[in-house]
């Protein structure tokens, strides 16, 4: 049905969303889980995986893998084209799966270091500066001295790795 529904889309964007399609952005996890419980109970698809696997998958995951561009309906004022999507679990795969598993985070590394730093201290007139030298260990974007485990951030102003290595 031509047409407009007030000024933000078509009638024929209306009947989409009743029957079910929505643009990606609108749909939620929750929503998709539901609606593949909903298709397997009415035997309109047949899982390759196990649907524990799915409720566990992220969203992002889970639009990519499981939406589809059913159609397109026009919405604003301004005739934008929006994309509408449905859901069809009947396509995933372990392997799917497996490319979407989060990758493992790197372990930190750890290294000695000999640093050069500047502390201030004082306020106004009186502020004093004064140069530090020692021994610590480098942590990601942090700096950890031997000396008490002051941190410092190793990208700061005032602050510079001399050397790397070393005994503590």
């Amino acid at each position: 049905m031509a047409g407009y529904y007030g000024f933000s889309m078509s009638n024929n964007a209306v009947e989409a969303y009743e029957s079910g399609e929505k643009p990606k952005s609108k749909w939620t996890k929750r929503e998709i889980i539901e609606e593949i419980k909903r298709q397997i109970e009415e035997e309109e698809v047949e899982l390759n995986v196990s649907l524990s696997v799915i409720e566990k998958m992220p969203l992002e995951a889970l639009m990519d893998l499981a939406l589809y561009e059913s159609s397109w309906h026009h919405t604003s004022g301004y005739f934008n084209e929006t994309s509408f999507y449905s859901v069809d679990a009947s396509e995933i795969t372990e392997s799917d799966i497996e490319d979407w598993r989060l990758p493992e985070k790197k372990a930190q590394t750890e290294r000695r270091a000999k640093a050069h730093y500047t502390k201030w201290s004082g306020r106004g007139k009186s502020r004093q500066r004064t140069e530090i030298e020692e021994w610590g260990v480098v942590k990601g974007n942090w700096f950890y001295s031997d000396n008490g485990g002051k941190k410092k951030y190793i990208h700061g102003n005032w602050f510079e790795i001399l050397e790397y290595g070393g005994e503590k």
